[in-house]
């Protein structure tokens, strides 16, 4: 059976028994209108268009109906709506089972296809897609189904240029027994479409080059419903749980990496495997793993992990690190931050060096001294002490007027305290004698 699904001629309601059928077809009507009532396998494309209507009143949508001419329509198979949805970015991933015009329904042009090649009726092709296609999808229309496409544009089917069959030069069994479509491919007819395919390269160059006919993607569908080749989505839940996974694999390596390095070594290479993940298993599989949930939970679990840790655990950290800075040494500081329980209060057992200080005649000088001179050499005193603490590995305690305190061996172990001390100490002395 060869079956063509043409674009039919004529205006808005120019036929399906419209008022504005021609009264006296032309010579070239009458013939085409012969020859597709002798050859009894032609299915003719209709569209349904919708237009803004602008009034005083308000705006309001305009439908029409773009039929062929009614003797054209009568003497063919049967009649199908072309029109193919469009996702909010354009790309034709899904396909029309049916299209109501006047509360009349037409059967797509794939599904009259399909039901013409097997025998069949438009509905049970419907149900049949509706069914395998799993069209009850939250993300799908109930009346839609997910275009399986073959192949890469131009290598799906076979083109023929219709010049050749005009010309009668081409053999007639390279379309023995097949669907054979009339289309347009040229761009100047403004009937190329984005489809998923165009990911997969077109054999050419060019922006436009990765546009698929609109032809094309019919043959796709035609071909899908015939061969029960259908895309099924993954279920809701399924989906759902496995973005609650991927959000929580990003928030164990958040917390193990710290923000900075799980943005580069974990966000980063779990978008990457997500997108080419669903992407690869849409190819092989035809199951379609949304992408956008994957993307989501993967951002709000590094965004919401990220303040979470900066509200507390590492402005907690900044705030120890902040308080033990100026009593400890770098090296005694980095041991602690990796090490909280050192800073912990409780009872322990220790052998430790205590380091003491004090200046001699410290209070006859404030008694002889104005309060600036004091407080001036009080704190270059203070800053020798605290320098050299720090530098031989010391914690230091507490600043009592004149005296400091400070200890070797706490918080973190040191073996050799004792000599850190006595070696602090003497340090302290040489530069307490240049201060004088």
């Amino acid at each position: 059976m060869v079956l063509a699904g043409v674009s039919g001629g004529g205006g808005p309601e120019a036929g399906h028994k419209g008022p504005l059928a021609l009264s006296e077809p032309s010579h070239d009507d009458k013939w085409l209108t012969r020859a597709l009532r002798g050859a009894g396998n032609v299915v003719l494309a209709m569209e349904v268009a919708s237009a803004p209507v602008a009034g005083r009143e308000g705006g309001a949508e305009l439908i029409v109906g773009n039929f062929p001419f009614e003797d054209f329509e009568d003497a063919a198979l049967g009649l199908a709506c072309a029109n193919m949805p469009r996702a909010l970015d354009g790309v034709v991933r899904r396909n029309w089972l049916s299209v109501t015009h006047q509360d009349e329904s037409f059967p797509s042009l794939p599904v009259a296809l399909a039901a013409h090649y097997q025998n069949s009726t438009p509905a049970q092709v419907g149900a049949t897609a509706l069914a395998l296609g799993q069209a009850q999808h939250p993300a799908l229309s109930g009346n839609s189904i997910l275009v399986a496409y073959r192949a890469p544009i131009g290598a799906g089917f076979r083109r023929l240029p219709y010049y050749r069959i005009l010309e009668n030069d081409f053999d007639p069994q390279q379309v023995a027994g097949a669907i054979v479509l009339l289309g347009s491919i040229a761009a100047e007819l403004h009937d190329l479409h984005y489809t998923p395919m165009a990911l997969r390269g077109a054999g050419g160059t060019g922006e436009k080059a990765a546009l698929m006919p609109g032809v094309e993607i019919v043959a796709n569908t035609t071909d899908g419903l015939i061969h029960g080749r259908n895309i099924k989505p993954l279920d809701p839940s399924a989906t759902a749980a496995l973005t609650v996974v991927a959000a929580m694999v990003m928030a164990a390596l958040l917390v193990w990496l710290r923000p900075l390095k799980a943005l580069a070594l974990g966000w980063l290479p779990l978008v990457v495997l997500a997108v080419v993940g669903t992407f690869e298993i849409f190819w092989t599989r035809r199951l379609w793993v949304p992408a956008i949930p994957l993307l989501l939970g993967l951002t709000l679990s590094y965004g919401a992990g990220t303040i979470y840790l900066e509200l507390t655990a590492v402005r907690g950290q900044r705030r120890l690190r902040q308080a033990w800075a100026k009593r400890v040494s770098s090296e005694v500081l980095s041991v602690i931050l990796n090490n909280l329980g050192l800073t912990k209060v409780g009872g322990r057992r220790l052998v430790e060096t205590v380091f003491f200080s004090d200046l001699q005649g410290f209070t006859p000088f404030c008694h002889s001294s104005p309060p600036e001179q004091v407080v001036e050499q009080v704190n270059k005193y203070l800053t020798i002490a605290t320098q050299v603490i720090r530098a031989h590995g010391g914690t230091l305690h507490k600043f009592i007027g004149d005296g400091v305190m400070a200890v070797f061996g706490d918080s973190v172990e040191q073996p050799d305290h004792a000599l850190r001390a006595v070696q602090a100490e003497r340090d302290f002395l040489q530069r307490m004698n240049e201060l004088r």
